[in-house]
C-alpha cells in the first residue's frame, strides 16, 4: 500500500498512479476545468454506492448515470477545505487526474482534451 503525506485534517493527498484499487488517497491529485491543478476528493469522484445484484440492476445504473449527464465536484487545495476551482465528471473529454509529475499540456500535445466546461468544446492544443 502506497504512504502518501497528510494535511492537517489528517486526509491523504497524491496521486492515484500505480495505486490499486482501494488504496487510493483521500484527495486525488486532478486539474481543474480551469486549469488550475488540485484535488478532488475520493468519495467525490468515486461515491460509495452497494455492489449490483445483477448484471441488469448494473445496467440500469450505468443508464441512469449516462442521462444523469456531467457532474461537477469541487477541486480543492491541499488542506482539502479551500475550493480552486470545478471537475467535470461523466462527459466525453472530463478533466484527468494527473500522475505525479505529469504537465496537463502532454494530453493538450497529445491531441488529448484535457479538461472541459458544460456546453464547451475540449481544450485543444494550439498550433
Amino acid at each position: 500500500m502506497a504512504e502518501f503525506p497528510r494535511n492537517a485534517r489528517g486526509q491523504t493527498y497524491g496521486s492515484m498512479a500505480d495505486v490499486p484499487y482501494g488504496g487510493e488517497p483521500d484527495l486525488i491529485r486532478a486539474v481543474a476545468v480551469s486549469g488550475v491543478e488540485g484535488y478532488v476528493a475520493r468519495t467525490d469522484l468515486m461515491p460509495p454506492e452497494p455492489e449490483p445484484r445483477s448484471p441488469r440492476e448494473a445496467l440500469v445504473r450505468q443508464h441512469a448515470a449516462y442521462l444523469a449527464g456531467d457532474r461537477h465536484i469541487p477541486v480543492y487545495a491541499e488542506d482539502g477545505t479551500t475550493v480552486v476551482g470545478e471537475f467535470v465528471v461523466g462527459a466525453p473529454g472530463p478533466g484527468h487526474v494527473l500522475r505525479p509529475g505529469q504537465d496537463p499540456g502532454e494530453h493538450l500535445a497529445a491531441g488529448r482534451p484535457v479538461m472541459r466546461s458544460a456546453g464547451q468544446p475540449p481544450a485543444q492544443p494550439s498550433p
